[in-house]
């Protein structure tokens, strides 16, 4: 497992190693990367991948792209990592990182933690914890992808980004003065069949 390296979505998206940002190519590389770190450690099917990028009228050689574009990422991540970080299997991919590599988990960890120290009125470590949360947004996330998949999730992220700030305000978090929207993102669009399946945990 790649220990060294981090993935970041929630602003553009990037993969850094020594503090230095991986080359990932185009939208649809990166998008490719941003699904697998939402499903980090699981296998996300190949078809799930297609509908991502494309929807419900993938082009005839959908899938050569794909292997394409995991081709390209998995070799600029090896390079940079000096380990595979993305292993085909099971009719699809896997991205081989723990949650605390990734920014999004790290993100649900700590609003978690933080809304559970809040219920048992530990108030001070609410805040703590969701300024933990919060500072691992950087921007609007999802920076640089592409697709139906990544219209939906960015409208998600967002909203759950607000309402840890809003709990956030509650256990008196100074968090609260930071801006509470990023650019405008695209309202939530029809899903896709990758849907839920390519959510976050």
């Amino acid at each position: 497992m790649g220990r060294f390296m981090n993935f970041r979505v929630l602003g553009p998206i990037e993969a850094v190693v020594a503090g230095a940002p991986v080359t990932l190519g185009g939208p649809k590389p990166r998008t490719l990367l941003a699904i697998l770190a939402a499903q980090a450690g699981r296998v996300v099917p190949l078809e799930q991948l297609v509908d991502a990028i494309w929807g419900e009228d993938p082009p005839d050689q959908a899938r050569a792209a794909i292997y394409t574009y995991i081709s390209t990422l998995r070799r600029a991540l090896a390079t940079a990592e000096g380990t595979e970080l993305i292993v085909r299997t099971g009719g699809g991919y896997r991205l081989e990182a723990g949650f605390e590599q990734i920014d999004l988990h790290v993100f649900t960890r700590e609003t978690a933690t933080a809304r559970r120290a809040r219920a048992e009125g530990r108030l001070a470590q609410a805040a703590a914890h969701f300024e933990a949360a919060l500072a691992q947004w950087r921007g609007t996330a999802l920076g640089g992808a592409q697709g139906t998949w990544a219209e939906n999730e960015r409208v998600r992220l967002d909203e759950l980004r607000l309402a840890a700030l809003e709990d956030s305000a509650d256990v008196g978090s100074p968090r609260v003065a930071v801006r509470r929207s990023w650019p405008s993102s695209p309202r939530r669009s029809p899903s896709s069949r990758c849907g839920n399946a390519c959510a976050a945990s």
